[in-house]
């Protein structure tokens, strides 16, 4: 089936303007791309996280515009059939019913409260939620999904219990969640190993950090590793680094995509053919890691807040084990072309990641550094690279089954389906293994991003 992701810039964000007013001139550019991906025959869309609203709506402008939305599970909506509707509600219901399309977007929903019955009750007598809904293409409400893991939301409450969101079409079992859900077991694991699901709809407002973090390439190693396809729509505010969408199918990552942090590059609409029921990871037995004679330096430097114990990599065909607790790592590698100019490093982390909810991690990487003469920058943002490998295999063994593959060339991007590289995962001695071979293709960094959820 054919799935469309619109990549947004949300419009009249400012103050000033009336709420109402932002949230109409929004759903006029929503059913301008609605239409379009009709037209070429998608058979979804989907829309990104405060799309509707911009970002950084305090709790009094949003409760302007939250709506009361029924769980399709107890109750049958149609809006567009149904005059005394709410706006946004009514506007994407009639979208859908006039193309025959699915749709899925981000908003705000709101439910009443009693301070005196619920001690969780604010004193608005409100809850809001930041909510994922899904029309079909009859216009009826088939999905509502309330985000879990708030990512500094302040203003929005989390739901009293976790939701797991999904409804089945003739294009396979649809889940959807939120932006920073995806880092987390509920809903998105859950919803993938406990309730089938062969797609997933991702609304996200993600701020790419390289490397690691980017949005294109950690979405991409998610659909890889679940088997799942992963629809991801984000909103486009370059500025403060919120860019980057993909159509990802499960098993074998990007199928189109789009990466472009420069401050007035356009909104994108992007189109693909995906599978139904998409293919799983290559799975096999892997060896344990060889005995490599550590004659090199190991350094250590701070990766978006995790001390990496890292190896600068020298010109030629070189072997290095690095480890860190109980995780370690081995690259076997040989370069093609290293621009002298350039620094590229090897390195291991496992630990704690603190954020908004902290999460446990253990990571094999490699990244290019910031400058050439100074290790302690191979935490830092940079996007381009002219080092080419002729080739590398990296391997690591982990204590958990969770191994994301993550490659990320020159520009930021993903390399387009898996064309250069492979993984396979060794789910019963928690290993995995990334192997890359271009003639032309600068890399940027490189990961097997491993997530132990029980120690989060």
């Amino acid at each position: 089936f054919k799935a469309a992701v619109y990549e947004h810039v949300p419009v009249l964000q400012e103050t000033q303007y009336a709420a109402a007013f932002v949230i109409q001139a929004n759903l006029d550019i929503f059913e301008e791309q609605v239409q379009i991906a009709s037209t070429q025959g998608a058979s979804i869309i989907v829309f990104p996280e405060y799309g509707l609203t911009g970002l950084g709506w305090g709790r009094d402008r949003l409760r302007e515009i939250a709506e009361e939305i029924p769980d399709p599970r107890t109750e049958d909506s149609t809006p567009c059939d149904n005059s005394n509707i709410t706006l946004i509600q009514r506007s994407l219901s009639c979208m859908a019913q006039h193309s025959e399309i699915y749709i899925a977007v981000n908003m705000i929903s709101k439910e009443k409260c009693t301070i005196t019955e619920d001690p969780d009750c604010r004193d608005d007598g409100l809850y809001l939620y930041n909510t994922n809904i899904v029309y079909n293409d009859m216009g009826k409400l088939v999905g509502r999904y309330r985000k879990w893991t708030l990512f500094y939301e302040t203003a929005l409450d989390q739901p009293k219990t976790v939701e797991h969101d999904y409804f089945d079409t003739s294009f396979g079992r649809i889940g959807t969640f939120i932006c920073f859900d995806v880092i987390f077991a509920p809903p998105a694991i859950e919803l993938v190993e406990q309730f089938d699901i062969d797609t997933a709809l991702f609304p996200t407002a993600w701020q790419s950090l390289i490397p690691i973090f980017q949005g294109v390439g950690y979405h991409e190693s998610w659909a890889i590793l679940t088997g799942t396809n992963l629809l991801s729509s984000e909103i486009h505010v370059p500025i403060a680094k919120f860019a980057g969408s993909g159509i990802n199918i499960g098993g074998s990552g990007a199928t189109s995509y789009y990466f472009d942090d420069d401050i007035l590059s356009p909104p994108k609409l992007l189109i693909s053919e995906v599978p139904v029921h998409p293919p799983k990871p290559h799975a096999a037995e892997l060896p344990t890691l060889p005995n490599v004679d550590p004659d090199y330096e190991i350094f250590e430097t701070d990766i978006h807040g995790d001390t990496f114990r890292m190896v600068a990599l020298e010109w030629g065909s070189h072997e290095i084990f690095v480890t860190h607790e109980n995780t370690s790592c081995y690259l076997n590698y040989t370069y093609k072309h290293k621009d002298p100019e350039e620094l590229l490093a090897f390195g291991v982390f496992q630990g704690l990641h603190r954020d908004a909810h902290n999460y446990y991690i253990q990571v094999c990487l490699i990244t290019k550094c910031a400058d050439s003469h100074n290790p302690d920058s191979c935490g830092d943002r940079v996007l381009q690279s002219n080092t080419v490998f002729e080739s590398f295999s990296m391997r690591g063994e982990f204590s958990s089954r969770y191994v994301f593959p993550t490659v990320v060339i020159d520009g930021g991007y993903p390399t387009g389906n898996m064309s250069d590289w492979n993984f396979t995962i060794d789910p019963t001695n928690n290993r995995a293994t990334i192997g890359f071979q271009s003639e032309d293709k600068p890399l940027l960094y490189t990961s097997l991003y491993g997530r132990m959820y029980e120690r989060d």
